[in-house]
């Protein structure tokens, strides 16, 4: 889905205190009309949310911005998934499939997930970049 060598484009962020400002121009990279990018601290705490996020999710990106992406997109009887998705990113594995997300008016929607820790050049977890898009 993506030719982009993003091990050499993630791990141009100079500083550990600009770690979330890299994660957002890091992000924007993949900003696409067709797919949602969603990009997060280590903790999981929301720091970019593109437009196509606002469209498959339904919330605009200021409701979003500093919340935990476990307690915004999965949906509820997932969130034990989405917690252990999570733990897998913060030890430094990708992670990609099928996931039943929830939308902003409490429908769920089935989306296919890539997800993809964001270390720095020291090699430290700063962030996850998350792609998805409607299952087809």
């Amino acid at each position: 889905m993506y030719s982009l060598d993003r091990a050499k484009i993630l791990s141009t962020e100079p500083s550990p205190a600009r770690s979330d400002d890299a994660i957002k121009n890091h992000a924007l990279l993949f900003d696409t009309p067709t797919q949602a990018v969603i990009a997060t601290t280590a903790s999981g705490s929301i720091a970019y949310w593109n437009h196509r996020a606002q469209e498959v999710y339904g919330w605009r990106a200021e409701e979003v911005l500093g919340k935990n992406v476990v307690e915004v997109t999965p949906a509820v009887h997932a969130q034990d998934d989405a917690a252990a998705i999570m733990e897998r990113l913060r030890a430094g594995l990708s992670w990609s499939g099928e996931f039943q997300v929830r939308h902003r008016d409490g429908s769920e929607l089935k989306v296919f997930v890539q997800d993809f820790p964001v270390r720095n050049a020291q090699g430290e977890l700063v962030g996850i970049i998350g792609v998805s898009k409607p299952a087809e």
